[in-house]
């Protein structure tokens, strides 16, 4: 019972979030409703794993290539957010793709190979990855299983990387901009990359061990659903009242009076207010 317990805290912690950043959205505009599709992701990860552990294998067998698909975006997805609240307006296919291509491509990859391995191989395969079998299916998912854990190593490292360099990039112009320093968007979005750190950090553990390590190690299931659902709370939180560090991007509210071209001179900079 415990253990489910722990399995569903972060499963409802993500949903919680995931619902909330969603509704509302003009209230506080793209960042905040991208983090929601974040958090759905999210969701959907470690739903994923409530059914890997207790465990649910009947049912896992089908959702596993969403999860690791899930898995694969989370990460850029963050960065994309990261990019909302400082350099971009929107999120666009067209404009975004390349940060999700690679995560597309090998989902792709793993399903066929789910599609080429006999299902009763894939099963075993998927709670002990030192299956040995002769199929080509077998074989074929080990390959790209290798694949995806790298990926998902550089996507982590990468992550954290282009965040600090965002706001190290636009953290002076937002201070600038937002003078009530006690309540900075740049204090809050710091705090939202270090949670971050945190959850990287335990992902590259994870993601070196693998997740059948801990298919028997109640105590790291405990420890990992503790700090995953407590980060990821704390994330949606500051999320969900997070200002822009790039006040281009400030959206307008309806009851303000504003106006396409608004002009705005702090010091010698000028910022440009357009309501999209």
């Amino acid at each position: 019972m415990l253990k489910q317990i722990l399995l569903l805290t972060p499963v409802y912690v993500t949903l919680f979030w995931s619902i909330t950043l969603n509704t509302e959205s003009r209230k506080h505009g793209n960042p905040r409703l991208f983090l929601g599709k974040f958090m759905f992701f999210a969701f959907l990860i470690y739903l994923s794993h409530f059914f890997f552990f207790l465990p649910y294998s009947g049912i896992y067998y089908f959702i596993d290539p969403i999860y690791q698909y899930a898995s694969l975006l989370v990460f850029p997805l963050y960065y994309i957010y990261f990019r909302l609240l400082t350099v971009d307006n929107k999120f666009s296919i067209k404009l975004h793709y390349a940060y999700l291509t690679a995560p597309t491509m090998l989902f792709v990859l793993y399903c066929i190979g789910v599609i080429l391995t006999p299902a009763a191989e894939f099963k075993s395969w998927i709670y002990n990855h030192d299956f040995q079998s002769e199929s080509f299916g077998i074989q074929y998912l080990n390959l790209v299983y290798l694949l995806i854990r790298i990926c998902f190593l550089v996507q982590v490292i990468a992550t954290l990387i282009g965040n600090f360099m965002l706001i190290k990039k636009h953290g002076d112009k937002a201070q600038q901009y937002y003078s009530d320093l006690e309540d900075s968007s740049t204090l809050k979005v710091r705090i939202l990359n270090y949670s971050m750190i945190v959850t990287a950090f335990s992902s590259l553990i994870l993601g070196v061990l693998g997740r059948n390590f801990f298919q028997n190690q109640f105590t790291g299931i405990a420890i990992a659903s503790i700090v995953f659902s407590i980060v990821l709370y704390i994330i949606g939180w500051l999320g969900d009242t997070q200002k822009t560090l790039n006040p281009i991007f400030e959206i307008s509210h309806p009851n303000e009076e504003s106006s396409n071209g608004e002009e705005l001179s702090i010091g010698s900079q000028k910022f440009y207010f357009t309501n999209y």
